[in-house]
C-alpha cells in the first residue's frame, strides 16, 4: 500500500495539466486515473471498517 500512496501527489499535477496549456486530453486522463487509485483504496478500507 505504501507504493500506491505517492500516487496522491499526482492530483495537484492533474489540475496543472487541466488549466495550463501543456499536455493533451490523454495525459490529463492518465494522470487523473492514476491519482484516483489510492482514493479508491481508502474508500474500500473505510467501507470495511464501517461494516464491522
Amino acid at each position: 500500500m505504501k507504493f500506491i500512496l505517492p500516487l496522491l501527489l499526482l492530483l495537484p499535477f492533474a489540475f496543472i495539466l487541466e488549466f495550463a496549456p501543456i499536455g493533451g486530453p490523454t495525459a490529463i486522463f492518465a494522470v487523473i486515473a492514476l491519482s484516483l487509485v489510492p482514493l479508491a483504496g481508502h474508500l474500500g478500507r473505510a467501507t470495511e471498517v464501517a461494516a464491522v
